[in-house]
């Protein structure tokens, strides 16, 4: 996938620039944009990392029809005058403080919200009236409780790039930038390619998929419809260890997959050899059961040291939380597939729930399962119809894309890109579905903090204007 960009022709007609420059010595990005650049060579930049993680200022509970009610927090800066609103992935999985990170808290006011049936919103893993236009017209109403004219930057990751869009094309005129972070508009092929028997992640992850169909009827086993039919029958039964059982296989499926991201990472419990010996399956040596154990052991441990931190940091009264500002790779939460993050960080989600003596996964798995079974709701293709396309065409946006991203693999971003040649397409060589890869986290706060220096800058030039 990676040479591919590189080796196609453009649709655009205007020149394009592709600089690689090397970040440290890890991350190479590509950017595809409509406009030309200089002949200077690029200079190497250095990788950026989260802002410090800082307190809410305050909490609530939406009720946006007589059964759901969705949970939002607010970050940063109440009197800023630009506001975020962070999209989380999935479709089922929720926002947590880190993903306040990713903006600059003195400048931004930054909204996050748990969508319909994740996190705390409730009822929890709801299906009823949850779909994508529900989901749109709940970030209206969130906007127009939070009193806010239009966002300024809309941010989505995975599922939540598919939802930035659909809603940026509802509501153009409440947009005003968007980024995005690893590219899925929920077209068919792309569930194909996650869940479908012949798809590319199965061939990728032979065992993986065999474990993930040993809970499918032989006679739905064929197709994707079969397949995706089948789990959404058994994460809706009514039986509890039928659930359970479900939600546990459609999980490790997706950390099985998020975890062969062709990335590198510094930690030194990074999973490097998968062998069998004749009798087992071992990991560098050490049976594979043993070493899941101590993974989650591991994910923990380093998940309680971060509450542990802030809780600390909360009693000095450090605000800020800057002693409490965790690493890329404390967030992940561990070195084995599991700490990869698949469509909504579930190793953070994982981590969270268990803390609190719950599991995460039914509610996340079903509604993962039930928007892509649906094809979330919507037309095949909508998304990059030219009629949609045309009504953001005018909005600023920075995509930002794993090359070794094999939940959501590069192709989709190349669409899009051709799509909306307009676009700022942002390829991170090393780096896969996570937005806490060093490379991808660095892309998404340059990418945010342009977006606020343009807005600066604009009313700056407006200020200037209002003198003359």
């Amino acid at each position: 996938l990676w040479p591919s960009f590189s080796r196609h022709p453009l649709r655009v007609s205007d020149p394009i620039s592709a600089k690689i420059p090397r970040c440290g010595d890890k991350a190479l990005v590509t950017r595809f944009q409509a406009s030309a650049s200089s002949s200077e060579p690029a200079k190497p930049m250095e990788l950026r990392e989260l802002y410090p993680l800082t307190e809410f200022v305050e909490e609530g509970k939406l009720a946006v029809d007589n059964t759901h009610q969705i949970k939002f927090r607010e970050y940063g800066n109440p009197g800023a005058s630009q506001t975020a609103l962070f999209l989380h992935g999935g479709p089922g999985a929720a926002c947590f403080p880190n993903h306040a990170r990713f903006f600059d808290p003195e400048r931004y006011r930054i909204v996050l919200l748990d969508q319909r049936g994740c996190g705390g919103s409730t009822p929890r893993g709801c299906t009823v009236d949850n779909d994508t236009w529900q989901l749109i017209s709940d970030l209206e109403a969130l906007r127009v409780d939070r009193n806010v004219d239009a966002w300024d930057v809309v941010l989505g990751g995975s599922w939540g790039v598919t939802l930035a869009m659909a809603y940026a094309q509802e509501h153009p005129d409440r947009v005003k930038a968007m980024v995005l972070r690893g590219v899925c508009l929920m077209r068919r092929k792309e569930v194909h390619w996650l869940f479908g028997p012949d798809g590319g992640a199965s061939s990728l992850a032979p065992r993986g998929y065999s474990d993930f169909l040993s809970n499918v009827p032989e006679n739905q086993r064929t197709s994707l419809e079969g397949v995706l039919s089948s789990y959404l029958d058994r994460l809706l039964s009514d039986d509890n260890e039928t659930r359970d059982a479900a939600a546990k296989a459609w999980s490790s499926w997706e950390f099985c997959v998020s975890g062969l991201s062709l990335t590198k990472s510094s930690s030194d419990d990074d999973r490097r050899v998968l062998e069998w010996n004749g009798t087992s399956w071992l990991v560098d040596g050490e049976l594979e059961e043993e070493a899941e154990r101590r993974a989650r052991v591991r994910m923990m441990e380093r998940f309680n040291e971060q509450k542990r931190q802030r809780e600390a940091n909360a009693t000095a009264g450090n605000s800020t939380g800057s002693n409490a500002s965790a690493t890329s790779s404390d967030v992940k939460g561990g070195g084995n597939s599991m700490a990869s993050a698949s469509p909504g960080n579930a190793s953070e989600a994982a981590a969270y729930a268990t803390s609190r003596g719950g599991n995460s996964a039914p509610a996340q798995a079903m509604l993962t399962c039930l928007y892509s079974a649906r094809g979330a709701f919507m037309e095949d293709g909508l998304l990059l119809q030219d009629e949609r396309m045309a009504k953001i065409r005018h909005i600023p946006c920075i995509a930002v894309q794993g090359a070794s991203d094999l939940i959501c693999p590069p192709v989709t971003a190349y669409d899009l890109h051709r799509a909306w040649p307009e676009m700022k397409l942002r390829i991170v060589k090393g780096s896969g579905h996570s937005m806490y890869d060093a490379g991808i986290t660095s892309e998404l706060i340059r990418a945010t903090d342009s977006l606020r220096d343009r807005v600066d800058a604009e009313e700056e030039a407006q200020g200037h204007m209002d003198e003359k």
